[in-house]
């Protein structure tokens, strides 16, 4: 058997697939697919990348079929999740007022929402979260420190941040998750 027969294709192997959804809502431009979010594990340190879509309602689609799908649950519990995660975003489709404390909790403990909203207000607002990436970015791409809107000329800088930030850091500085602990 050659490797390529031997390598899961997305059609024959359903992980495959998911992982293959989740990687191309991560590669997607947030100019264009302007709602996101970012999930994690703040206790071990390990996070996801930011993943964007074209609306809410396929953001949280996915969130409840895809996100949940591949934590790899037994039906039963990956049924109760996705039915928690749907009773945590009621019938708000304002990305503003969802409340990621209740999106965590519906994942058990598995995962948790670090950020969601909108590309423009990562780049924007003032929540924690928002002014510590900001921060994180510039520090890393020696702009400085401050955590102000994204300039106009910062904005693909930013965004290659969000999608590959191993790339944009240096191999000497690696990625601390420090801007993450401080959400709360």
């Amino acid at each position: 058997m050659s490797c390529s027969e031997a390598s899961p294709t997305p059609q024959s192997n359903p992980h495959a697939t998911l992982a293959a959804v989740y990687r191309q809502a991560v590669e997607r431009d947030p100019r264009s697919f302007a709602f996101g979010y970012l999930a994690g594990d703040l206790h071990t340190g390990a996070y996801g990348a930011f993943l964007w879509f074209a609306s809410a309602d396929e953001m949280l689609d996915f969130l409840c079929t895809t996100e949940v799908a591949l934590l790899q649950f037994d039906e039963q519990d990956a049924t109760r999740i996705a039915a928690s995660l749907r009773r945590a975003i009621g019938t708000t489709r304002d990305v503003a007022r969802l409340d990621r404390h209740a999106l965590s909790a519906a994942l058990e403990g598995w995962s948790q929402i670090l950020w969601i909203g909108r590309f423009v207000d990562l780049c924007e607002k003032g929540g924690s979260f928002e002014k510590s990436h900001r921060s994180e970015f510039r520090a890393v791409c020696g702009l400085g420190m401050h955590a102000g809107p994204i300039a106009d000329d910062e904005i693909d800088a930013f965004i290659a941040f969000m999608t590959a930030p191993e790339e944009v850091e240096s191999a000497a500085r690696p990625r601390s998750p420090s801007a993450l602990t401080r959400i709360g």
